[in-house]
């Protein structure tokens, strides 16, 4: 009976010593929007590196429980995509985290068109281009954005030429939609151009390279998937941006460097004359005449020299007109570009207006980009409209309705 009266003793007098080393905290972990965040993870700062850690994940509500040691000075919550977030606790057990999107994260985040997925998950081949390296070039075309930036693509393709009648161009895949640009040449050939898209409005761009994209858009996947996210407007934030850009590219004299002067040319019409069979023997009169009828060749030197087999001038003649023709050097070229190049340039402007809600985000885009090419009588005019709007009908239901127009 002592004994048990002894054990009883020492029961009462330990349970409260321990219930005093432990401390049960609550809380809601949520995003930018307020949002709550799923199996969020919240765990136990310890800077003791032996001693052991309480964690615990947040449920789909975004709430969490955690037992801490007595003591606990500080708890860490994070999720993937987002920067990590210490706090420190007090006397309160009720704790609102409210957690940042991590610019430095975005890359470890892979998105097919149906579900956004970490880089240790994804079991595909890709390639992913975010909006910080697409915002240090100004491009005006998805071409010369994915260009040296995606490795296989080239040329609009991403696995080269996979069919010799059918489609060989990647499908594109905008904000969770297929959207395909088919035309027919006229011969029966099907060419699938890339989709109208401001480029300023584009928040990240992953390629799906391998078979496993076919299992999630079928057969037209064959060729690749290109994931386009555009940007979205921040909850409670008027967002409003507007770039210009103006780029200008000195003209390349090209004469000089690659191409034959008018001395060279002149010198292999004669050796084309001197190895011509048909310019030797009885029948060279009637030769000469007949390539001259038919148009045969263009080149004045040539002509000069058929004209003289033809029996049209004399050889002094033919010497004469060739030897002019060879002192021209560049001037036929030179001639082009003093009245058919220019420098070209192109200058783009950029106009975005964005406004978030709890329940609608809205987004429009006006863009105008004016492409003066080389050629002096030839430019490029774009004016483009995009307009979004998203609703959430309930938790799980959200309404998108896009608007695009080119031209």
């Amino acid at each position: 009976m002592e004994f048990l009266l002894l054990c009883a003793m020492l029961v009462l007098s330990v349970s409260p010593a321990y219930a005093q080393r432990n401390r049960t905290i609550h809380g809601i972990v949520v995003d930018e929007n307020k949002e709550p965040l799923p199996a969020a993870h919240v765990k136990q700062v310890n800077d003791d590196p032996k001693g052991s850690i309480a964690a615990v994940i947040t449920d789909i509500q975004g709430h969490f429980t955690l037992t801490l040691p007595y003591g606990t000075k500080e708890i860490e919550a994070s999720y993937l995509g987002y920067t990590s977030q210490r706090i420190k606790l007090t006397a309160t057990n009720d704790y609102y985290i409210a957690l940042q999107p991590s610019t430095e994260l975005l890359d470890e985040v892979v998105v097919t068109g149906y579900q956004t997925i970490s880089k240790e998950r994804a079991t595909g081949a890709f390639s992913k281009v975010d909006a910080k390296k697409l915002e240090t070039q100004r491009l005006s075309d998805m071409g010369s954005m994915l260009e040296g930036r995606v490795a296989g693509y080239s040329d609009g393709k991403i696995r080269g030429v996979t069919s010799m009648n059918g489609l060989t161009t990647p499908l594109y895949v905008i904000d969770g939609f297929p959207v395909e640009k088919t035309t027919n040449d006229g011969y029966g050939n099907w060419i699938e151009s890339v989709p109208d898209l401001n480029m300023e409005d584009i928040e990240s761009i992953t390629v799906l390279k391998d078979a496993a994209a076919t299992s999630i858009y079928g057969a037209r996947a064959a060729n690749g998937v290109v994931v386009i996210t555009t940007k979205r407007a921040k909850k409670d934030e008027l967002n409003v941006s507007f770039s210009a850009t103006l780029t200008v590219q000195p003209y390349d004299t090209y004469a000089d460097k690659y191409l034959a002067g008018s001395s060279t040319m002149v010198e292999l019409e004669r050796e084309w004359a001197r190895q011509n069979p048909h310019l030797s023997g009885d029948n060279v009169q009637s030769y000469a005449q007949t390539v001259l009828d038919n148009m045969s060749y263009s080149s004045l030197g040539i002509r000069n020299i058929l004209n003289y087999y033809a029996g049209h001038i004399s050889r002094d003649q033919m010497e004469s007109n060739l030897t002019n023709l060879a002192s021209q050097g560049y001037r036929y070229y030179r001639d082009i570009e003093k009245y058919g190049k220019r420098n070209p340039f192109s200058q783009q402007y950029n106009l975005n207006i964005g406004k978030g809600t709890e329940k609608n985000t809205f987004n429009a885009s006006v863009s105008y980009r004016n492409n003066q090419l080389e050629d002096k009588y030839s430019e490029n005019r774009t004016i483009g409209i995009n307009l979004q709007n998203s609703t959430k009908m309930t938790s799980c239901i959200f309404r998108r309705i896009p608007v695009q127009h080119f031209r």
